[in-house]
């Protein structure tokens, strides 16, 4: 039997990626699974300042899984912190400068190369240090300091 990608699965390490980008807790982001059309790995559709889509396909491998709600949740940030401003149809201010969004179904090149999307595959291929061997990062409690040395349950 085939195992898809659930959001119960992946709740923990989106919890992870929300802290580590520091997206506040009251912007909405409605995270899917789905059997998304072509080859897309996902999408972050903006709703306003407050809510987002993130799809990702539920075909992925755990690592691909990772790197896509990586990338995804960076665009939530770009939002979020108005670094990715939509200004109309076809136009997105990135860091106060005008580009031209490309589809990429329409201009692969252009949608690739636009800086919102370089830096989102930046942030998704930091899932190697996040996430070491596809897992989540160990949660250590804290025991007590002696001297300069800190000591930690694992």
């Amino acid at each position: 039997m085939t195992k898809y990608a659930t959001l119960k699965q992946y709740q923990p390490y989106i919890d992870v990626i929300r802290k580590d980008l520091k997206i506040p807790d009251n912007v909405y982001v409605e995270v899917k699974f789905a059997a998304l059309r072509s080859s897309r790995d996902g999408d972050c559709t903006y709703h306003h300042s407050r809510y987002m889509v993130v799809r990702v396909s539920k075909f992925l491998l755990h690592t691909e899984v990772l790197d896509t709600l990586m990338h995804e949740f960076r665009h939530v940030y770009q939002r979020v912190n108005k670094l990715l401003v939509f200004v109309k149809r076809g136009k997105e201010l990135w860091n106060n400068k005008e580009f031209i969004q490309y589809s990429a179904r329409k201009n692969w090149n252009g949608y690739y190369n636009a800086p919102w999307e370089v830096d989102a595959r930046l942030y998704g291929e930091y899932n190697k240090i996040l996430f070491p061997g596809g897992k989540l990062p160990v949660q250590r409690k804290y025991i007590g300091k002696v001297g300069k040395i800190t000591f930690y349950k694992i």
